[in-house]
């Protein structure tokens, strides 16, 4: 089965999806220019923290070593704190430097990412970009009330013809809405209209997926939200459930990938019975 926006690893530039015979429309070339653009404006705006990869690498080697240090530790007690400190001083203290290195550095990188989220910068670079993202709605005739929705694209290696391991889901958000008996989604490029009589069952899947961003207003344990395992590591990656919307053609097979949450939205457009993985 194959996912509507897969892609292969040679097609990374001018991206040509597996589900490309669903595209009804696309945004010209000049429009594509200045998207890209944007969004690589924003992206370096949102990650200039990035700068601070050396703190990420030493916090995780301190993380380790505090960890490794406290299982020698805990191996070794056997009486009293003194006696401890005096069999395993590296181990102790050591533990203790490492421990309180990770946590500083963990402060240091919330207080750099909370100055750089505060100057001004990445709200207008994200306010630039959505200003783009309008015309291309406009350019691909997405109406206003359309929902957005985190979808998920499939990047593949191909080897003889076929999709070869490793498989890497992409998160992306998406609009869809109904236009008649059509499912429409825009990933802003192009329009992607599939007849909703074509699918046939949503599959929850066992495997979690990465998410770099959440997109919603409310947070990811608030709300309507806090009903799903949503998880984040509280420094970058959440990670969700996800559902396929299966679609038959014929002999071919295709699936719409989404976070398990967004499933309302699909369903009142396309309305087809839910199964479990």
């Amino acid at each position: 089965m194959k996912n509507v926006f897969g892609y292969k690893d040679s097609t990374i530039e001018g991206m040509e999806y597996d589900g490309k015979r669903f595209i009804t429309a696309g945004i010209p070339i000049s429009l594509r220019d200045e998207l890209y653009a944007a969004m690589e404006h924003e992206t370096d705006m949102e990650f200039r923290s990035d700068k601070l990869m050396w703190a990420t690498i030493l916090g995780g080697a301190a993380f380790v070593g505090f960890v490794l240090a406290l299982i020698k530790v805990v191996s070794a007690f056997g009486g009293s704190v003194a006696d401890l400190i005096a069999s395993q001083p590296l181990a102790f203290y050591g533990g203790i430097f490492c421990a309180v290195l990770w946590l500083g550095l963990k402060a240091f990188k919330s207080a750099r990412k909370r100055s750089l989220a505060n100057d001004g910068k990445v709200e207008a670079a994200a306010a630039a970009l959505n200003a783009v993202k309008d015309r291309c709605d406009s350019a691909l005739g997405v109406p206003y009330d359309r929902k957005k929705v985190d979808i998920f694209r499939l990047w593949y290696e191909q080897k003889s013809g076929k999709a070869a391991e490793p498989l890497s889901l992409e998160q992306e958000e998406m609009k869809i809405f109904r236009e008649g008996d059509d499912l429409c989604i825009s990933n802003n490029e192009n329009l992607f209209v599939m007849p909703i009589s074509g699918f046939t069952r949503y599959v929850l899947q066992k495997e979690r997926a990465d998410m770099f961003e959440w997109h919603k207003d409310v947070a990811y344990n608030e709300g309507e939200y806090s009903h799903y395992d949503i998880e984040f590591d509280g420094d970058d990656f959440y990670s969700c459930r996800c559902y396929a919307l299966q679609y038959s053609e014929g002999l071919d097979e295709f699936e719409i990938v989404f976070a398990e949450y967004e499933l309302p939205i699909f369903k009142e457009i396309v309305d087809v019975p839910v199964e479990e993985e």
